[in-house]
């Protein structure tokens, strides 16, 4: 099963991306600022990291490029 990684402020896009890959039958974490997902993404193997450019705490093309 892959893991995906969804980092997106906006709640209702971060829920409904998520509801549908649960339904496909992928391991999901969420987070919901730049800062939590960046370390989210260190700590575990992703197999995709679905990522929002325009993030609080940290911007997605930082994390991108890191």
């Amino acid at each position: 099963m892959s893991k995906i990684l969804v980092i997106e402020d906006e709640q209702n896009i971060r829920t409904m991306i998520s509801y549908d890959l649960r339904q496909l039958g992928y391991d999901v974490a969420l987070a919901s600022d730049g800062k939590v997902g960046y370390h989210k993404a260190l700590s575990s193997d992703f197999d995709i990291i679905i990522l929002d450019v325009m993030l609080p705490g940290m911007d997605g093309s930082e994390i991108a490029k890191n």
